[in-house]
């Protein structure tokens, strides 16, 4: 069950952090994973941001193994906090490029190239449905995914494509790493307001796209898991014994 054996996937941003956790998943499940990353160790090198990348890395991946069957839309961005009213068009965009075009990207050519039976996952966040002050710009780029990924799943049903999301909370990974006010803020949030009371992992993050991206789902498409620890579910009693 949840085979990926005989499987070519494309993972982007797989270089670290949840991408590096779908690649190490696939291929223990059996799948050929090629890397896309502006990162060293990528299979190749790719900025999202720039629809040619995307779309010489989907071609390179068919050239070389005949096939695409999984692309996972993982590679994003991140900024430092910052007011809405000290936004700037510039902070928007280079988000906006990255988080959000770079799923239009990836998604309108993994569907050029698709023969079929294809899977798309896109890695979201939380920030799409909760809004975290100060992050405007993150926030909408996330949204954006979301929304992507279901018109993407209404128009590409025809061509046997389906194409799921997952949205995480606040999850282990070196973008979080950082020691910042707002990281800290995040994660004593988290710590005590979700019902399991911790931050995720990638590996956690990994298994549910391992289940998104296998053909035992194969009636599931145009969805957005949100993996938060019960977070959305509602608040965790230590929360409330505190109001309390």
């Amino acid at each position: 069950m949840f085979s990926l054996q005989g499987k070519v996937a494309v993972v982007t941003g797989g270089v670290s952090g949840i991408g590096l956790a779908v690649v190490e998943r696939f291929r223990a499940a059996g799948a050929v994973v090629v890397v896309g990353d502006v990162a060293d160790g990528a299979d190749i090198a790719t900025d999202v941001a720039h629809e040619d990348q995307v779309a010489a890395l989907l071609d390179a991946t068919v050239e070389r193994h005949g096939r695409l069957d999984v692309l996972v839309n993982n590679a994003g961005i991140g900024l430092d906090a910052r007011p809405l009213d000290e936004e700037s068009t510039a902070r928007m965009l280079r988000l906006f490029r990255v988080n959000t075009l770079g799923v239009l990207y990836g998604t309108k050519h993994a569907a050029r190239v698709m023969s079929g039976d294809g899977v798309i996952v896109n890695v979201g966040s939380l920030a799409s449905e909760l809004a975290w002050s100060g992050n405007a710009a993150y926030n909408v780029s996330k949204a954006g995914v979301a929304s992507l990924t279901r018109t993407a799943a209404v128009e590409l049903a025809d061509r046997g494509i389906r194409v799921n999301a997952v949205q995480p909370s606040m999850i282990e990974t070196p973008m979080v790493a950082q020691d910042s006010p707002e990281v800290r803020a995040e994660r004593a949030f988290v710590a005590t307001t979700s019902p399991q009371r911790r931050t995720g992992t990638a590996a956690e993050v990994a298994a549910a796209v391992h289940f998104l991206a296998s053909d035992d789902c194969a009636y599931l498409t145009g969805q957005v898991l949100t993996l938060d620890g019960g977070l959305t579910a509602g608040p965790s009693s230590l929360f409330l014994d505190g109001l309390a």
